[in-house]
């Protein structure tokens, strides 16, 4: 929740000064989550990559088709997870 709120520091000073409003709320709420899971979901595999091809991480990355500008992001969420 940390990262969401430093992430998005402008639109939670927006929602907290403006009205609040339920709806937007739950669905940035929602979004927040996919986003999320869909991160955990890549590193899942990742390993899971890792593992079965004997690959390192960048190799992984590489073969999973990652966008170089989200590899840095992964590849320090993967020494967190070991």
């Amino acid at each position: 929740m940390k990262e969401y709120l430093e992430k998005n520091a402008k639109e939670v000073f927006t929602m907290a000064m403006l009205e609040y409003d339920e709806n937007e709320a739950r669905e940035a709420w929602r979004e927040y989550g996919k986003e999320e899971g869909r991160e955990e979901g890549i590193i899942i595999s990742l390993k899971n990559v890792m593992k079965k091809l004997n690959l390192s991480s960048d190799a992984a990355m590489e073969f999973m088709e990652i966008p170089v500008n989200e590899r840095a992001m992964y590849g320090a969420k993967l020494l967190k997870c070991t």
